[in-house]
């Protein structure tokens, strides 16, 4: 059972407001890719090297980087794509669907794999080597292990939809955020005990992001009726660190290797914005006019893009200039 059960507390929040002093930047570069879906549950780009994979629907695309060649790869029957995912190396996609299975393609081979893991859609899925995890609309979280070819680990803490499923950087802690507003935290190889909940976000977390260098920090992000970014340090038990108000549903949040913090948003700002890891906003980013759900990074995390249901995806680059925040 829970170790730890961390509330919101008043004091520690910090209400941001846009201001005008923070500059815009335009896309790098726009392409135009139609039908993406407009749910917020769903995950459907991933980018691995100079390949940017993709769902529409049935169809899985991967669009290259430098080429700018779109070329559909797969086409699913009876099936749509809900989350798209590269592993660590890039070789092969996992592909979650609304029936609950999970589809691993290996691209050299372009063989499909298919497993049964879920009785309802797959939103997200995380990868570490050989294993992968999966949450559900069934409000469950299962390890497989592509070795086995099997499901070695159930996990039901959550009361709604899992949304949100992060490692940490030393890939012993994961997160997993909810529909039922909870952040619930497992020792990686043991799964069957959460070590830490956390009921502090009003609205579902799909948002998570550890630090790259301390396996004890980490950022969430609420919904619509939330709209915060929250800075957690997990050594010992919960400590909310920073709390601030971003006036936005908080779609995704990535932590930098160089210590920023890029967060994307819906309703109402529709933009993307970067942090330094303190959370102090350096960079706001428009280019949509529908919520930017479907997001991803590129391997050297200069570059990352943002997708968005008014047909755009757009590519920004990650400026070098933000003063960043170390934490001891």
């Amino acid at each position: 059972m829970d170790r730890f059960t961390v509330q919101s507390s008043e004091q520690t929040n910090l209400i941001y407001k846009i201001t005008k002093n923070i500059p815009y930047s335009e896309p790098f570069r726009t392409h135009k890719i139609f039908n993406l879906a407009d749910d917020f549950y769903t995950n459907l780009i991933t980018w691995s090297k100079e390949n940017i994979a993709y769902g529409v629907n049935n169809k899985l695309f991967i669009f290259n980087y430098h080429t700018c060649k779109n070329e559909l790869i797969y086409e699913y029957t009876n099936k749509s794509i809900t989350s798209v995912y590269y592993n660590s190396d890039g070789t092969k996609l996992s592909v979650g669907c609304t029936q609950g299975k999970v589809d691993v393609l290996d691209l050299n081979s372009m063989k499909n794999k298919t497993y049964k893991v879920h009785r309802s859609r797959i939103g997200v899925i995380e990868w570490y080597n050989d294993l992968f995890y999966t949450g559900s609309r069934d409000k469950t979280i299962k390890m497989v292990d592509e070795r086995a070819g099997n499901t070695k680990t159930t996990v039901s803490f959550h009361l709604q939809e899992v949304c949100g499923l992060k490692l940490n950087c030393t890939k012993e802690m994961l997160a997993s955020g909810g529909n039922d507003n909870n952040i619930f935290i497992y020792d990686s190889r043991m799964l069957n005990e959460c070590i830490y909940s956390i009921k502090s976000h009003k609205a579902a977390i799909k948002a998570l992001s550890w630090s790259k260098r301390n396996p004890n920090l980490l950022v969430s992000g609420g919904g619509t009726a939330d709209k915060s970014i929250k800075l957690w340090c997990l050594k010992n038990k919960p400590k909310l660190l920073k709390n601030i108000d971003s006036n936005s549903q908080v779609c995704n949040l990535y932590w930098t290797e160089t210590n920023k913090v890029i967060s994307t948003h819906g309703y109402s700002q529709n933009d993307s914005r970067i942090y330094s890891s303190n959370l102090c906003m350096k960079d706001v980013n428009r280019g949509h006019r529908n919520r930017i759900i479907h997001f991803a990074v590129n391997d050297t995390e200069e570059y990352y893009l943002t997708g968005s249901a008014d047909c755009l995806i757009n590519i920004w680059k990650v400026p070098e200039s933000i003063d960043t925040h170390r934490f001891r």
